[in-house]
């Protein structure tokens, strides 16, 4: 595939996995919807965002230029979006917090490398770590050695989410103190090495990949990768509930990989045919998945203060917002004077 045309399915991919990122923030459904929708379908969306960016960046075999390159449009687009959520970041990081100035700025710090200083930079900030580590590592290492790697820093950031109830109090200790003075394990670049590893993989070894993985074979791996996530997050879920306890939700659990992998190279060997305007919803994803973050702050302040909004509504309210501002923005950026607003996405 030489022409990004061929890549149909997975812009149209990408654009619908933000819808699902919305929705993890908008928070609209409950109940066994909750469980089945997002914490099963929309969970995917990030680690499938790594997969996909590490793919297209090393399917270029990359030098230091292209390295080079690729971490500073990163880097541009972390900066563009910092300043347009600085407001809701001291929000948070200095005004909501009891503690002196001085501890909240270190936090701000600490934070932007290690883990959120505004809604999704944890997953730019790790994706530029992770792109870097998986091309030093991979100019030094087998790739079996780089899995393996990769398989251990997502374990830990597993341990540290989903499964922390259930570890000993001693490793429980460890990963308290790692949380409070480096930052957040599931949130970092531990849980996003291992899908970069992956797309890295496809990307190098793609006749290979799609060679073991026949479209015969994903007809039987799909489902039965998609019904050992649902066991995993249901048995999960009751698990936590057994014992009375909160469980907190996040992008990492043990299966989601696996299914994610299977899902990219299935998407891979298909072609939509669909007339849509697939360069515009690869750039739309981008758009709605930063963007809605500020709607869905402004909407939980009118929920909260103005007047009640119910949450399928809300959910509904932010797609169009970050709709009619992704159409708005382009619209701008190819305007005399306004290319800067590019640096968006």
């Amino acid at each position: 595939m030489t022409s990004t045309q061929n890549y149909s399915s997975i812009d149209l991919a990408k654009f619908v996995a933000a819808i699902f990122v919305v929705a993890i923030h908008a928070q609209p459904f409950s109940g066994l919807t909750q469980t089945v929708v997002i914490d099963v379908f929309a969970r995917m969306a990030v680690p499938f965002f790594f997969i996909t960016s590490s793919f297209f960046f090393f399917s270029k075999n990359p030098g230091k230029k292209e390295l080079s390159h690729y971490l500073r449009r990163m880097g541009i687009l972390y900066l563009f979006w910092f300043v347009v959520e600085f407001p809701i970041t001291c929000l948070h990081a200095f005004i909501e917090p009891e503690t002196p100035f001085g501890h909240n700025l270190l936090m701000l710090l600490r934070n932007f490398l290690f883990g959120s200083t505004f809604g999704g930079s944890w997953f730019l900030m790790a994706l530029m770590q992770c792109i870097l580590l998986t091309w030093l590592l991979a100019r030094r290492m087998r790739f079996a050695v780089l899995l393996v790697l990769g398989a251990f820093f997502y374990l830990l950031a597993v341990g540290s989410s989903y499964y922390y109830a259930f570890l000993p109090s001693v490793v429980q200790h460890g990963v308290d103190g790692y949380c409070r003075w480096i930052g957040s394990m599931e949130l970092s670049w531990m849980s996003a090495l291992l899908p970069c590893v992956l797309g890295f993989w496809v990307a190098r070894s793609r006749q290979t990949v799609l060679e073991i993985f026949t479209p015969d074979r994903l007809r039987v791996l799909l489902p039965v990768a998609f019904l050992l996530v649902c066991c995993e997050v249901f048995g999960v879920q009751a698990a936590y509930a057994s014992v009375q306890l909160q469980l907190d939700k996040t992008d990492v659990y043990f299966l989601l990989q696996p299914m994610v992998l299977l899902l990219f190279v299935w998407l891979l060997q298909k072609k939509c045919t669909w007339p849509l305007p697939y360069r515009r919803l690869r750039v739309y994803s981008t758009l709605f998945y930063f963007s809605h973050f500020v709607f869905v702050f402004v909407l939980v302040l009118v929920n909260k203060h103005v007047v009640p909004v119910h949450p399928l509504l809300k959910y509904a309210l932010v797609l169009c917002c970050c709709l009619l501002f992704s159409r708005l923005l382009l619209f701008l950026s190819e305007k005399k004077g306004w290319g800067w607003l590019k640096y968006a996405y």
